[in-house]
């Protein structure tokens, strides 16, 4: 939700100014209920870093405790008033922040490709470059953070033939629903006459999936699993923030 939010804001303010398509208020409404849940999706994800490193570091403490001899275990220091944030903490929201900028950027750049005299219309066509310019990245940025990775040890290019079949085999067909999603976003965002949602709505609506994506985390995975009051209060006011955001854009157009 941090990253996605980010860009859902920055793609859909950046194509309205190209293209005034939809009521003003509702798009710039929804946007702003979406930065609310993406500051609090960034809080909760700090606070729950903060707990998980406590809890740590209480297990580890307990550990050495129980193997030293008494005279040689380190008496506790007496709890500051303000305990310093690790380094680290919110290195995963800097970085999602960071894509979210990139990733709003892209669908007005790309709206650009289609204007003027050597514009490209046809959404397909432009589904086609597309398509390719990712594959193409995909070797850049890869071979990138493979060598410098954000957190880890770096890994050879060649760890990737020694998944199993299974596992490429559902990379391939994730890849394949996203661009047939990515190619009726484009239709959608290039129709005409009572059809036309225009670009900024058509990639709003395309990060619906954003929501999805957070149930899966917050129900499959348990990624906040054990998380306080706190926490859980952010995340549930989050998510209706999200949801609500998502549908005054959706029923821009209409209005």
């Amino acid at each position: 939700p941090v990253g996605i939010g980010l860009a859902l804001i920055v793609g859909v303010i950046w194509s309205y100014t190209m293209q005034q398509v939809g009521n003003a208020y509702m798009l710039f409404g929804g946007c702003f209920l979406v930065l609310i849940a993406v500051i609090l999706s960034a809080a909760a994800h700090g606070m729950m870093e903060t707990l998980r490193r406590k809890k740590a570091e209480a297990i580890l403490a307990a550990a050495l405790a129980e193997q030293l001899p008494p005279d040689q275990q380190i008496p506790a220091k007496k709890k500051k008033s303000t305990e310093p944030e690790g380094p680290g903490v919110y290195r995963g929201v800097w970085l999602a922040l960071a894509a979210g900028l990139l990733m709003g950027s892209f669908y007005p750049v790309m709206g650009m490709s289609t204007e003027g005299e050597l514009g490209i219309s046809n959404p397909f066509a432009v589904t086609l470059i597309f398509s390719f310019g990712i594959l193409l990245s995909t070797f850049i940025y890869n071979l990138y953070f493979m060598n410098l990775p954000v957190k880890g040890l770096p890994i050879s290019f060649f760890a990737y033939f020694t998944g199993k079949m299974g596992q490429h085999g559902l990379g391939l067909l994730g890849g394949v629903m996203w661009m047939v999603g990515a190619c009726a976003n484009f239709a959608a965002a290039a129709a005409q006459g009572e059809a036309k949602a225009g670009p900024a709505v058509s990639y709003a609506l395309g990060q619906g999936a954003t929501f999805v994506s957070l149930l899966w985390g917050l129900l499959v995975w348990k990624e906040f699993a054990g998380a306080s009051s706190g926490v859980t209060r952010l995340l549930l006011i989050m998510s209706i923030l999200f949801l609500a955001g998502l549908s005054l854009v959706a029923i821009a157009p209409l209005n």
